[in-house]
């Protein structure tokens, strides 16, 4: 796991980061959808684009089976870039988020479709310990 992450689980002795679950909540995060980790551990990571203003529309996606990663050992969780798409007048942008193990990887990627004076983004990794007790959280870097 980078730095950044594994430094929430030095609180709690984490005896395995091996990924039991891996989903993303389209209804997470007030709509704006969400990327749950479980680790077979009992701790959970959920990643979400906490950066909402008005007037924009957020959401995440991935053409990748995030099904992929179970039964894997959590590597990194880490932005790998940021890009803005033509959408005919709108502001698009999105940023790629990469979530590494030991075997294989995934690219999710969020949006923000926005008038241009709104957007960019504020990606947050927020960790809870087997009992769902906040441990705490961090903002990737976009």
């Amino acid at each position: 796991m980078n730095n950044s992450i594994a430094n929430l689980f030095d609180h709690s002795v984490v005896i395995s980061h091996i990924i039991e679950s891996a989903v993303i909540d389209p209804d997470g995060n007030c709509g704006n959808g969400s990327f749950v980790l479980r680790l077979a551990s009992g701790f959970k990571i959920v990643i979400v684009d906490a950066g909402q203003s008005c007037c924009e529309h957020r959401h995440l996606h991935t053409s990748d089976v995030v099904s992929s990663l179970v039964g894997e050992t959590l590597v990194s969780i880490r932005v790998d870039s940021v890009g803005c798409i033509d959408d005919s007048g709108e502001d698009h942008e999105v940023a790629f988020l990469k979530v590494s193990t030991n075997r294989d990887s995934i690219t999710l990627e969020t949006h923000v479709e926005h008038n241009g004076y709104y957007g960019g983004f504020c990606l947050r990794a927020t960790v809870y310990d087997p009992s769902g007790k906040y441990v705490g959280q961090h903002d990737l870097d976009t």
